[in-house]
């Protein structure tokens, strides 16, 4: 067998759970807000796949295991890499950005 039904239900899931949530195109705010932060003038996005890989890597080192979890892991990230910036981490601050990050202070 390829894939148990435990994991290929988590895919599914997974998948559909960050389709969900996540920006229907690329750029577009989700439900969840995305973990960014600014680095002279240029704003540095973090992906939810990368969020997702690392923490698939910590659950495989620590040799934590579950075909359901893991299924979900994989199926959020598959989501991910469907956005065409997906390799895009660095991105100029618009204009209104650096107006609201300006009254934060």
């Amino acid at each position: 067998m390829l894939m148990s039904r435990k994991m290929f239900v988590g895919v599914l899931s997974g998948y559909a759970f960050a389709k969900l949530i996540s920006g229907k195109k690329a750029g577009e705010e989700g439900a969840v807000h995305s973990v960014s932060f600014t680095v002279k003038k240029k704003k540095v996005h973090i992906h939810h796949w990368l969020h997702l890989s690392v923490i698939l890597v910590i659950l495989n080192h620590l040799a934590i295991y579950s075909s359901l979890i893991y299924g979900l892991l994989y199926g959020m990230i598959a989501q991910g890499l469907t956005y065409s910036d997906r390799y895009q981490f660095i991105y100029p601050v618009s204009s209104q950005e650096s107006l609201d990050n300006s009254h934060k202070s």
